[in-house]
């Protein structure tokens, strides 16, 4: 094994994934409710609800349905919008989202410690690195909320249906949380202000999922894909969770192809050969996108996509 066999993109999805894997449940996302961001297709529904654009929907117990994602988002899915009203919206949720995007990629390090602090049970240093992590996203705040951005690009009265159907809902999740065994007590101000947080809390998962899905799909095909025994797949994750962990999700390409070198040593002849197969179509693909002119994501001087920013490629001073 050398280090071309290792090819980069491989390298990529190994670590992509590892990210994935190592710090998804930070401080603050557990609740998809609140202020902005995911992309704008909203999820599927059964049926809409029989008020316009509403998104209020309860369970068989009267609790409300919590959104699975930001509800200025989820009420514009439900809207009767034109394509040009859409491709206005869409530009003002193209420019938060790369602002967002690059705050969450400069700031892995801060996501990581937080999710492990929280998978620990140690909520006070989850909430701590947190708020670390509001303060670097100033800029993107400092922007204001969706719905402001949303107002001069949809015309008043879209812009009041929208606005009627976010209310409505914060009104509802406010009460909910409210009404909740065991909350602490708050009053209506305190319980819609909390919603503001967990909606900041789910731009940044929203954005963390839009940063590295892509890497992550690939990593959990390429694990199905060398149809690894459940020993072989706990030992590859921690291996790569591992390497995540310590680099902060910044590898160095020395660290990359140790990782690579050491799950490549847990796999059978069989998997070796598959996984050899998938390298070697891999860099046939990116060579054959060069030649056409296209971006690739491995080898070269190609640009990256964006689940292989963050791996540094400084030397690596350790043993």
């Amino acid at each position: 094994m050398n280090g071309r066999f290792a090819g980069r993109g491989m390298l990529g999805v190994l670590a992509a994934g590892g990210v994935w894997c190592g710090s998804l449940a930070f401080a603050g996302v557990d609740d998809a409710t609140g202020d902005d961001a995911a992309p704008l297709a909203g999820p599927k529904v059964a049926e809409r609800a029989s008020r316009k654009a509403s998104i209020v929907e309860r369970e068989f117990d009267g609790k409300l349905k919590r959104v699975e994602q930001h509800p200025v988002l989820m009420a514009l899915d439900r809207m009767d919008l034109s394509a040009q009203e859409r491709a206005k919206i869409d530009r003002v949720l193209a420019e938060r989202n790369a602002q967002l995007d690059g705050i969450v990629r400069e700031n892995l390090r801060d996501l990581i410690e937080a999710g492990l602090a929280k998978q620990a049970g140690d909520q006070a240093a989850a909430q701590a690195k947190f708020a670390e992590l509001m303060k670097k996203a100033r800029p993107f705040l400092d922007r204001g909320p969706l719905l402001g951005e949303l107002r001069p690009v949809m015309s008043p009265e879209k812009f009041q249906e929208l606005k009627g159907a976010v209310d409505e809902y914060v009104s509802a999740a406010a009460q909910d949380s409210m009404n909740a065994p065991g909350a602490k007590r708050q009053n209506r101000l305190g319980a819609t202000i909390a919603q503001g947080f967990e909606g900041f809390g789910q731009e940044v998962k929203a954005s963390y999922d839009r940063v590295f899905a892509s890497g992550a799909r690939e990593f959990e095909d390429l694990i199905k894909h060398l149809d690894l025994t459940p020993e072989q797949e706990s030992k590859v994750r921690q291996k790569v969770q591992g390497l995540v962990e310590r680099t902060y999700g910044k590898p160095t390409k020395r660290q990359q192809i140790r990782v690579f070198l050491d799950v490549y040593a847990e796999l059978t002849p069989e998997q070796r050969k598959k996984l050899s197969e998938r390298i070697g179509a891999e860099q046939r693909a990116e060579r054959s996108l060069r030649r056409s002119g296209g971006v690739v994501g491995g080898g070269g001087d190609a640009a990256e996509p964006d689940a292989m920013r963050p791996m540094s490629d400084e030397p690596d001073d350790a043993p």
